[in-house]
């Protein structure tokens, strides 16, 4: 998928502007297309800098950084002699080129640097503020008044800076014609490199929630409204106090999946307040794959992994001790896995999260996905505005397994008034995954 160039973008990069705006669907093929965008410029001779930010340095990691990876893997750029790659620094090098990767946090890197390109991939993380330190330092040097801004977002709500700033540069387009260009894409400018189930689980949006069908399959802004948890406290998990933590209760969530994203949280309870931090978060891979990546990464083997207990079958999987084959790390290798304390989680989606909302919930800030799905995460709405005591069924995954854990954990504990009343299967009714129907009275 990323050896063609999408001409729809790249005639786009090609206008003279110094802010390229590219906003629209989800699928859409804007992030990929600018990523290519940069590595062409690493390629291109012209001796310049070309950086690329995200509001933190582990989401870089987890996400615009292996897709410039697998770019230049893909192009075979690695094997030019005067390739490079600065992990100290966070930069690729090809002869005088330099591409580099950074957060936000590392922007004193960009001082007194000359960059030709800059881009702020997932805009709507950054704070208008920190648009503003970041052009600022831009626009320092006189060098570097020639620079181009790339800005590529969702448009998750109408009150967004960003879109603000969109609004702004489409009523001073004549004042200011070669200042901003806006280009909206949605899935239907990249089909060619989606998965039918990715196009209608897009579509499907319709049926589920009218606003997540104008962000993410017609690309227009939104209005977040009935937003579910709106207490979780996102913090560096350096400043916790892991002395106490260490010591306290503690399991894992999991969620599964295949063409939606496997989920794993581990989860720490201490002084009546919970602690989460995403582990994995993968679309595309067996229980297999799983396991190899906790085997491998030092996952817990006896402290209790709650999971979706509609998985008998998973669940018996991740518990039995076997060799595992898997290409997790690249390469098709086989281990030996021993077998993980798995256990079916308490599935009740009202008692749950009614809980979940009960409690101060710590998230670390490294949790990219857990974070993006906690601030799409609403309640049902009907057309007429009327709202229901039901989430809307998407953008749930690592929050699924964080109320797994959260919950099944507390009333194992005794912390909830919840209790076993009946079996239930999932045409029962409203707050029905598979699993238990439970009563629950507070906490």
């Amino acid at each position: 998928m990323y050896e063609e160039l999408n001409d729809v973008f790249f005639s786009e990069f090609d206008k003279p502007h110094k802010y390229k705006i590219e906003y629209g669907g989800s699928g859409s093929g804007k992030s990929i297309s600018i990523a290519q965008h940069f590595v062409l410029g690493l390629i291109s001779g012209d001796g310049y800098s070309r950086a690329v930010f995200r509001k933190s340095f582990p989401f870089m990691k987890l996400t615009t950084y292996s897709v410039l990876k697998k770019i230049i893997y893909e192009w075979g750029i690695t094997e030019d002699p005067r390739y490079h790659e600065n992990k100290t620094d966070h930069y690729f090098e090809v002869g005088d080129n330099k591409l580099y990767y950074l957060s936000l946090d590392q922007s004193e890197k960009i001082k007194g640097a000359e960059f030709k390109e800059v881009w702020l991939e997932e805009t709507t993380e950054f704070d208008e503020a920190d648009y503003k330190q970041l052009t600022l330092r831009l626009s320092r040097d006189k060098n570097s008044e020639d620079v181009t801004l790339f800005m590529s977002f969702n448009p998750i709500d109408e009150n967004h800076w960003v879109i603000k700033l969109v609004n702004y540069a489409k009523k001073s387009a004549k004042k200011h014609p070669n200042k901003y260009n806006i280009h909206h894409s949605t899935y239907h400018d990249n089909e060619i490199n989606l998965s039918k189930s990715f196009i209608d689980e897009l579509e499907g949006y319709i049926d589920q929630d009218e606003n997540y069908y104008r962000i993410y399959c017609l690309g227009e802004p939104g209005v977040l409204k009935n937003k579910i948890y709106t207490h979780f406290s996102i913090e560096d998990s350096s400043t916790w106090n892991w002395p106490q933590l260490n010591i306290a209760p503690h399991c894992y969530g999991l969620d599964f999946g295949y063409n939606n994203p496997m989920a794993l949280v581990e989860i720490w309870y201490f002084e009546d307040e919970f602690y989460v931090m995403e582990r994995f978060y993968k679309s595309e891979k067996t229980t297999d794959d799983l396991a190899f990546w906790m085997e491998t990464r030092g996952i817990s083997h006896s402290d209790t992994i709650y999971a979706d207990s509609a998985e008998p079958d998973r669940i018996e999987t991740l518990c039995t001790s076997r060799k595992v084959t898997s290409s997790m790390d690249g390469e098709e290798s086989t281990i030996w896995v021993n077998g993980f304390n798995t256990k079916p989680a308490k599935k009740d989606i009202k008692a749950g999260i009614d809980f979940v909302k009960g409690k101060k919930v710590h998230v670390c800030s490294n949790s990219e996905n857990l974070i993006k799905e906690s601030n799409n995460y609403k309640y049902k709405e009907d057309k007429a505005g009327n709202v229901f005591d039901e989430p809307v069924q998407v953008f749930n995954h690592a929050l699924d397994g964080t109320r797994y854990g959260i919950f099944t954990m507390a009333v194992e504990y005794g912390l909830t008034g919840y209790h076993h009343t009946e079996e239930y299967t999932e045409d029962v009714g409203y707050g029905v995954e598979g699993g238990e129907r439970g009563v629950y009275s507070g906490y």
